[in-house]
């Protein structure tokens, strides 16, 4: 068997810091991206809501079907490219999703609260202040996480609290 020589590690020690550089900067764009987006979300959710064109106001719930309608139509098409034809996007639907009906059961009940939350976000956004709004929205994080240390027994550590605290 062939010694790795010395140029080999260097390829490899260089090639996994580039590696890490990439995730690094990934994750950056990742959280820009999404701090972007969940500031922009109310923001633009007031803006619509409080300047109805022709004194009409559009439903909240239609919004919400839209933009569902948006997600699963993006998810179709990432598993689309992942199993590479039409074929085998049906069969992988067919076998993760009708062949197992309790499973679909067991996410209906919070799919029915997302979605009740999605309104109840057009219904609060509607009748406070942007950030008032903001504030509320984000106090969801913390009483999640709460109710995880009160009822599934989970732990955070100090650093965590203060992190849901900054929040």
């Amino acid at each position: 068997m062939k010694e790795p020589s010395k140029y080999n590690t260097l390829d490899l020690e260089r090639n996994s810091k580039m590696e890490e550089n990439r995730n690094s900067w990934i994750k950056k764009c990742s959280m820009v991206t999404l701090v972007l987006q969940n500031s922009s979300l109310a923001l633009f959710m007031r803006f619509s809501r409080s300047n109805p064109i022709d004194g009409a106001i559009y439903s909240s719930s239609t919004a919400v079907v839209c933009a569902e309608a948006i997600k699963v139509i993006s998810s179709l098409g990432l598993q689309l490219k992942e199993e590479g034809s039409v074929s085998g996007l049906i069969h992988s639907l067919q076998r993760d999703i009708f062949n197992r009906p309790y499973d679909m059961l067991k996410m209906f009940i919070p799919a029915s609260l997302y979605c009740l939350q999605n309104n109840l976000a057009y219904v609060a956004i509607t009748n406070l202040d942007g950030p008032t709004y903001q504030l509320l929205y984000q106090l969801k994080i913390l009483t999640t996480a709460m109710f995880s240390v009160l009822m599934l027994n989970k732990a955070l550590s100090s650093r965590q609290w203060l992190s849901l605290f900054l929040l």
